[in-house]
């Protein structure tokens, strides 16, 4: 289908020479081997592993850039800048200047192209669109139809803001592909490998349909047209 929805996200530009490095060192995947025009996504977590954002990180020539979530804005900002100083980095918040639009389709691959000078990125199933407020929207959405993309969301067990809290690990809500095994130490990661490595990694992300599906009742976190994500304890 052809249609698309406004997006509530943010966008940070990390600028310094250690950008990468200092991500990598904050976040669950291998970012610091990044070439210009590539994206990757990765997720940052606390020192208990708990997640404060899932982000799309991406490098430019001078500097890189994450977009993230809205709801998880505040702390993944006050974890950043905490730690920016370790780092020589500066982060600027470009969030309240661009507009976010999801697309109904996927982007294809894992670099970053730049379309009448919106930044177009890879968001799991779907495409995002970041351009800035001051520009038009109509070239971008031409032909399209403004829905709620949810149900898309939730049939393809992408994680979203209800998901992406401090009460679950990357590993609770379907994001262990974004977990590097191979890299060095980072926030968190103790905990991670200690959960991958006894095989014990605790609530489960799962589709579950229902005509009475109700959030918060059986670990049901987003619901859209008789579908659902649910976080549970699965059986032994």
């Amino acid at each position: 289908m052809n249609d698309f929805s406004f997006e509530e996200r943010t966008l940070l530009i990390i600028r310094g020479k250690n950008r990468l490095s200092f991500l990598n060192n904050l976040s669950t995947n291998k970012v610091d081997s990044l070439e210009v025009g590539q994206t990757i996504e990765t997720i940052f977590t606390d020192i208990n592993a708990r997640i404060i954002d899932l982000a799309i990180i991406g490098q430019m020539e001078e500097v890189a850039f994450i977009i993230g979530h809205q709801s998880n804005h505040s702390r993944l900002l006050t974890h950043l800048m905490q730690r920016s100083s370790l780092d020589s980095v500066e982060i600027t918040d470009s969030s309240p200047l661009n507009q976010f639009i999801r697309q109904n389709e996927e982007h294809g691959n894992e670099n970053w192209t730049v379309k009448d000078g919106a930044t177009i990125v890879s968001d799991g199933p779907f495409t995002l669109t970041v351009l800035s407020k001051q520009k038009s929207i109509s070239e971008f959405t031409e032909g399209l139809i403004e829905s709620c993309l949810e149900e898309k969301r939730i049939k393809a067990l992408r994680p979203g803001p209800a998901e992406l809290t401090a009460k679950f690990t990357p590993y609770n809500i379907g994001l262990s592909h974004l977990v590097s095994e191979t890299k060095g130490c980072y926030l968190g990661q103790e905990i991670l490998a200690r959960m991958q490595s006894r095989g014990k990694k605790g609530k489960q992300l799962i589709l579950v349909m229902g005509d009475d599906l109700e959030v918060g009742v059986n670990g049901v976190t987003s619901t859209a047209n008789n579908h659902g994500l649910a976080i549970i304890t699965p059986l032994d």
